[in-house]
């Protein structure tokens, strides 16, 4: 019996699409199954993915909304119809998830976790966390070193039940454009939604002092959200833009017409946005406090600065006023070649070895 998997996520947005096509071609289209817990969120404007092949939608309510009842019978019904001998979740932060993981293991099914998360709690709610894991999944795909090193050390999961590589994007999405920055303006560029823990006005505040501004640089912050006219308040130059939410299409032209991107955010389990950025060619300037800062950063394509500490953005601005054009694209090109080992493809790769599951076709159809 071939293996059959169901990938579980909040919602289904177009990272997710890449991976599961990925998945799919690995094992065949008719042995991978999607669905959403629900069917909106608050935070991204995702398109819907019901006219996608083998996608089903659990609950109608947002999932913020989702209780475990209201999707348990369906998820049952599921994995019953399909077939389904692995089922793969987005962790285990919601209730829903916790009672599907329960149900899938009692009735006989591999469980795969994916899982982002490397800030530790309190030692009474990591051993609790720790004690369910381990005796209900099978198997882990984590972002990176520091989520592999909070599951194996903080919540003693068996190293060998850990694999590396869940945060990915799809690069040649985010490659596949002719540069653009031969504008007369030199871009640094921070896709973020206005939030809190985005730690934008830190941004804002070093961008205005630095060797930059005073360079003819702009700094472009787009995202949009609930710290908006705050932020406009704080910006006293022409050389930073706001800009809104920009759609999937759109990201590209975005990222090719910059010089430099950076995420300064205080609280980050990964960061998609930077593999996005690497993808694109980009130069990298990412937060200690940003998951993906170990993985993906180093001296060849970027910096690393403390987000609660304005003087070491400052080194950084300062470091990259003073590069050349050349420089600048030898750093981005530095990007591009570490971001090749984080792919949809190696994703798949490791959900199967992780899982123990050989690839059994490329490209097929059934």
């Amino acid at each position: 019996m071939s293996p059959k998997f169901l990938l579980v996520w909040d919602r289904m947005g177009d990272y997710h699409r890449s991976r599961w096509k990925a998945l799919a071609d690995a094992v065949g289209n008719a042995n991978v199954i999607a669905c959403d817990l629900g069917k909106s969120d608050t935070l991204y404007q995702w398109e819907n993915s019901e006219k996608e092949h083998n996608y089903f939608l659990l609950s109608n309510r947002p999932v913020n909304q989702v209780k475990p009842w209201h999707v348990l019978g369906a998820f049952v019904a599921l994995i019953r119809k399909q077939g389904i001998t692995h089922v793969c979740i987005a962790g285990y932060g919601r209730l829903a998830y916790l009672a599907m993981i329960i149900v899938a293991k009692m009735t006989g099914k591999k469980v795969l976790l994916f899982a982002e998360s490397w800030y530790a709690s309190n030692r009474v709610a990591d051993n609790l966390k720790g004690l369910f894991i381990r005796l209900f999944v099978d198997a882990f795909l984590v972002s990176g070193n520091r989520a592999k090193a909070h599951f194996s050390g903080r919540l003693g999961i068996s190293p060998e039940k850990i694999a590396e590589g869940y945060s990915v994007v799809d690069n040649v999405h985010f490659s596949n454009m002719s540069p653009g920055r031969g504008d007369i303006s030199p871009t640094l560029l921070c896709v973020a939604r206005f939030a809190a823990e985005k730690n934008l006005s830190l941004l804002i505040e070093a961008f205005q002092t630095s060797a930059l501004l005073a360079n003819g640089w702009e700094l472009k912050i787009v995202g949009g959200g609930p710290l908006k006219a705050e932020m406009e308040n704080k910006i006293n130059t022409t050389q930073i833009k706001l800009l809104d939410w920009v759609s999937y299409e759109e990201l590209p032209s975005l990222y090719h017409n910059s010089n430099c991107f950076i995420l300064p955010s205080l609280f980050e389990p990964w960061g998609l946005v930077v593999n996005e950025a690497m993808a694109a060619g980009l130069p990298i300037i990412v937060s200690e406090q940003c998951g993906c800062a170990p993985d993906l950063v180093q001296t060849t394509n970027g910096w690393i600065f403390d987000a609660k500490d304005k003087v070491s953005l400052d080194i950084v601005f300062n470091n990259l006023s003073l590069l050349s054009s050349e420089q600048l694209t030898q750093k981005g090109q530095s990007s591009q070649e570490i971001i090749a080992n984080y792919t949809p493809e190696v994703w798949a790769k490791n959900v199967l070895k992780v899982l123990g599951v050989p690839i059994l076709q490329k490209n097929a159809s059934n």
